[in-house]
């Protein structure tokens, strides 16, 4: 498969995609625009299939992810836990083009664009997947193996209230370089009314609805 490299500049994604909404808007909650999710590398003028409700990929909804089958499990780019491989946004899906949207440097800081349409409180995290090819599936267990630190030294970066633009500051690991790497995007939502760790109860405790994005980057 034929790769591509583009780099944008996020002030340059930010334009894009406010004019992206004159021509094509879901209701949905969130994605991560800088690096381009596989499902939003549309609006930047890769040529890939359009995904109209690429703010929506929330793991099939709450009642899907939290169901008898999925048990509160993820596809590892937003898709429903229980559907076959490839599913719409794993690699080989059909916004899973193996395109490499942004090429960083190895160990650097490097600023995140996410826009959230319909805030849900919670939190970010994000993790990363060294592959071998473009072809080459990602898994949950690749992912967790290299959970990002931010700027601030945590890892889960809260949003406030708003329905904006969030930029959150990332550190890629100092030991890996890739040509094929895929950064996950995952929210935590924390508007859910549930049990606490201490027995209370209250907004933000327990199942909450996830939303999750995959980008396709290099590291070098």
């Amino acid at each position: 498969m034929k790769q591509t490299t583009l780099l944008i500049d996020c002030g340059m994604a930010i334009a894009l995609v406010v004019s992206g909404r004159l021509f094509g808007s879901a209701d949905g909650h969130g994605m991560m625009l800088d690096p381009p999710s596989r499902s939003s590398m549309w609006r930047y003028g890769f040529n890939v299939p359009p995904n109209y409700n690429e703010n929506g990929l929330n793991c099939g909804g709450y009642g899907v992810q939290f169901n008898s089958i999925n048990q509160g499990r993820c596809g590892e780019c937003g898709d429903e836990w229980s559907l076959p491989r490839p599913r719409a946004n794993d690699e080989g899906g059909i916004y899973g083009t193996g395109i490499i949207g942004q090429t960083y440097a190895q160990a650097s800081w490097i600023r995140l664009t996410v826009e959230l349409t319909s805030n849900h409180l919670g939190y970010f995290e994000f993790r990363l997947c060294p592959k071998q090819s473009a072809d080459e599936l990602s898994t949950q267990q690749c992912f967790d193996q290299h959970l990002l630190t931010l700027i601030d030294g945590s890892t889960q970066f809260y949003v406030s209230s708003a329905n904006e633009l969030y930029f959150p500051v990332v550190q890629l690991p100092a030991d890996v370089s890739c040509d094929y790497c895929v950064l996950q995007w995952r929210y935590t939502a924390g508007n859910n009314w549930g049990v606490c760790k201490n027995g209370t109860s209250g907004i933000g405790c327990g199942s909450q609805e996830t939303f999750v994005n995959c980008a396709d980057i290099a590291i070098l």
